[in-house]
């Protein structure tokens, strides 16, 4: 359901499935999601609600194609890249301020939530399902971090790994393989924050129509 002017949609008869997709640009506001209850009866009706928060506190851009529903929390700068896919049906999806979420990203809840710190780049293709991932992480493409993983500050996770269920990888760590391992430590945090910003500066530039901001020379 998608509109800038409406805040509250009732959707009767709806038995655990909610949707809301949330417009690109409307009208210099972008929008955050309250939690749904999960506790209706068959039959009964269901409230929806959003709340639009000012433009400088939310999102700096987000795709049309990307899918959102449930309770997703998006923060100042994030940018959600085309044919992302975000669910939260039974808990939260928080992603920090400044974050990136790449093209074909699908990140979930388990038995817990998924939290993503600041200044973080989630590339193409990547799993979240019930992580943690700390502030100013990379997370390489097509890599999977699986339910209550931890992954701390500043850390890159290699293309292709996968980080298994429980597992905690330290700050400042660089972890490849299947399962994941921590190949290196290293602080990456200036290298990290600038891709993170790039794609802040990427985001902007796509919300206001400029595809090529990253062929211009200055």
């Amino acid at each position: 359901i998608v509109g800038a002017a409406v805040e509250k949609y009732e959707v009767e008869k709806a038995i655990k499935c909610s949707v809301l997709r949330p417009a690109a640009h409307c009208s210099g506001l972008i929008f955050s999601y309250k939690p749904l209850s999960w506790a209706c009866e068959p039959g009964e009706k269901r409230i929806m609600q959003r709340s639009n928060v000012p433009a400088g506190n939310g999102p700096v851009w987000q795709a049309d194609s990307a899918e959102l529903y449930g309770d997703i929390r998006l923060h100042e700068g994030v940018s959600v890249w085309p044919n992302v896919v975000m669910r939260a049906e039974s808990d939260y999806i928080d992603i920090g301020a400044f974050t990136n979420i790449q093209d074909f990203t699908m990140i979930h809840i388990a038995d817990c939530p998924t939290t993503i710190g600041a200044y973080c780049s989630i590339t193409h293709h990547c799993t979240i399902h019930g992580a943690t991932i700390g502030d100013n992480c990379l997370i390489g493409i097509n890599a999977t971090i699986m339910d209550r993983a931890v992954i701390g500050d500043n850390c890159i996770i290699a293309g292709h790994t996968i980080v298994t269920e429980d597992t905690v990888i330290p700050a400042n760590s660089i972890v490849a393989g299947a399962p994941g391992k921590v190949k290196a430590t290293r602080n990456n945090f200036v290298a990290n924050r600038l891709n993170a910003l790039a794609y802040f500066d990427n985001g902007e530039a796509y919300s206001r129509g400029n595809h090529r901001v990253w062929a211009d020379p200055e």
